[in-house]
């Protein structure tokens, strides 16, 4: 009856996203399920110009929960995650919901990979002429280094954390306070393969 479960759940979650390559067949359950966030940046009302404080917002990869029941089948027979049946294609993120008046200077969009004893990898993000402005699903440049960092972190817990970090650079003067909303989206890239070819 186990295996049957086992094999019910693997079959719904093929209905996700399916994937097969020469490294064996796998369920890519993230690319189109971001973790996505309200971002809220305040700006104080002052009559001179001023560099706004940063503004960061934390992420979970667990928070999709399509790829939480893959990596829990995966590690469902003990042992935990094989590093090897996990593959990172890429990262990629979105931005919208910013009003063309909203369009300030941006100095910094980074993304810090979390593990319980800090930052273990940092993404720096080239933002579009260094403005906060909408932007389309795009791919993030990943370095070996923080490939291999968010890999370790899936088979060892399971999980990615990340902190994303906005830094304004010096906004006009205006007499009003200011609230800026958009909606951050994360897309974590991630083949969990579930047998060799």
């Amino acid at each position: 009856m186990k295996h049957l479960r086992k094999l019910l759940s693997a079959s719904l979650l093929s209905l996700i996203i399916f994937s097969c390559g020469e490294a064996g067949f796998g369920f890519n359950v993230s690319a189109d399920s971001p973790v996505t966030a309200p971002i809220s940046i305040t700006i104080p009302a002052t009559v001179i110009s001023v560099d706004p404080d940063a503004t960061s917002i934390n992420y979970s990869l667990g928070d999709v929960s399509a790829f939480n029941d893959a990596l829990r089948d995966l590690g469902s027979a003990g042992g935990g995650i094989d590093r090897n049946s996990i593959e990172l294609i890429g990262m990629s993120y979105e931005i919208e919901g910013i009003d063309s008046e909203e369009n300030l200077p941006l100095d910094e969009l980074t993304i810090h990979i979390l593990s319980s004893t800090g930052i273990i990898a940092t993404i720096p993000i080239e933002t579009t002429g260094g403005m906060l402005t909408n932007v389309a699903k795009t791919e993030i440049n990943l370095t070996s280094t923080a490939g291999n960092s968010i890999i370790s972190e899936l088979s060892n817990s399971s999980d990615v954390n990340s902190e994303v970090i906005f830094d304004l650079g010096t906004v006009p003067a205006d007499p009003n306070s200011r609230e800026i909303d958009f909606d951050f989206k994360l897309y974590f890239n991630v083949l969990l393969k579930v047998r060799n070819l």
